[in-house]
């Protein structure tokens, strides 16, 4: 079974989880490959078949026909040169007779939709959160995903508030699965457990979805505990923003802001650290999570984790667990947590996090996840592919 997963930079660091799959079915015996934009972070996420775009030069003959042609159901914010990318995704495509093209996050599955049905190569296209919630309310984006959710063979999607979502932008029911982002646990061992909690961390890009700034509002109205402390990992737009709040509550003692470091460093943060935090939220423009994957990974680890009940975090939490979750945006909600979690006796603080591990380890399964979409690969494969 060969597969073309299309990625628009491999790998990014906040894309553990494509270079995970795409790197886990390679080693079940899926003959993968990934078509992409740009090749990033190779040294630190090595995979051999990556095959990066090879774009026409403007004065190609090629130029002028495909812009005047392909553009046809062009839409207001389109790439002008949106055709010769298509038309660079088919030279490889036809190069590497993909059995299943796997299209990552709605935008690329849009773009690369025109070529697939041409080749006649069943469509998968995984959604991850913002393509489904702040995408669909950008121009034309209703309009794409029309096309779109009509093109494909299948959608899949992290959680059931998703999969709900895509159905209500136009999707059929039973073309809409749910797959867990998968984590193989072994590579996050369980920590000895810290007691008290004073090390707080955060892990998430410095964007607003990922609620930073709520978690420094309650870090700022929490009893002035000189050794609790919280150490927020990632990079982003919100840098500016997050570090002015961190001055204004003069929170500089108590509250860092770590900057993007490599997921070997996350994890080594993870383990030096003795709680986990992270305030998801609805952002402004809509942009929500699907399920965090660094949530798994808090827990895989040993850290007892506050979080909020936005999108599918929920389902990654076990169900004694979930008492630790507050309403989203709701900072004092978050306040109470962090106290009552830090006021809890190591025996409780033990079982909780033997819970959370738990969870992670049978219902997270890196492996049981590539098995998964594996049999939807094999699922919608056609017996022949005409080219």
């Amino acid at each position: 079974m060969r597969v073309a997963h299309i990625v628009g930079a491999f790998s990014k660091l906040s894309e553990t989880f494509i270079y995970d799959l795409v790197a886990e079915s390679a080693r079940q015996g899926i003959d993968a490959h990934v078509l992409t934009a740009e090749h990033v972070n190779a040294a630190e996420r090595p995979f051999d078949a990556v095959h990066v775009l090879e774009r026409l030069p403007e004065h190609h003959p090629k130029y002028a026909r495909l812009r005047a042609s392909g553009e046809r159901d062009a839409l207001p914010g389109d790439q002008p040169d949106t055709a010769l990318i298509r038309e660079a995704y088919q030279r490889l495509l036809k190069r590497i007779q993909p059995q299943v093209i796997h299209a990552h996050f709605g935008e690329l599955g849009w773009l690369i939709a025109p070529v697939a049905r041409r080749l006649q190569i069943p469509l998968i296209v995984s959604f991850h959160g913002y393509d489904v919630s702040m995408l669909p309310r950008q121009p034309g984006w209703q309009k794409r995903y029309a096309f779109l959710l009509r093109v494909m063979a299948l959608g899949i999607v992290v959680s059931e508030p998703m999969r709900e979502i895509v159905m209500r932008l136009g999707a059929a029911a039973d073309k809409v699965k749910i797959i867990h982002v998968g984590k193989d646990v072994s590579l996050y061992p369980q920590k000895s457990l810290s007691y008290p909690l004073r090390q707080w961390i955060s892990v998430g890009r410095l964007v607003e979805k990922k609620g930073h700034a709520d978690a420094i509002h309650a870090f700022a109205r929490l009893p002035d505990v000189p050794t609790r402390a919280l150490t927020i990992v990632g990079d982003g737009p919100e840098q500016p923003h997050l570090t002015a709040l961190i001055e204004r509550y003069q929170l500089q003692d108590r509250v860092q802001l770590a900057g993007g470091v490599s997921h070997e460093r996350v994890k080594q943060l993870m383990v030096e650290a003795d709680a986990f935090i992270l305030c998801s939220k609805t952002a402004k423009n809509g942009d929500s999570e699907g399920i965090p994957t660094v949530l798994m990974e808090a827990q895989a680890i040993g850290l007892p984790c506050v979080s909020t009940l936005h999108a599918g975090i929920a389902e990654a939490v076990p169900t004694e667990n979930r008492w630790m979750l507050a309403p989203e945006g709701d900072i004092d909600g978050v306040v109470r947590l962090v106290e009552q979690v830090s006021q809890l006796d190591a025996a409780t603080l033990a079982e909780i996090v033997g819970r959370a591990r738990k969870k992670v380890v049978d219902d997270f399964s890196l492996a049981a996840s590539v098995a998964q979409h594996s049999a939807l690969y094999q699922a919608c494969q056609p017996p022949t592919v005409t080219r």
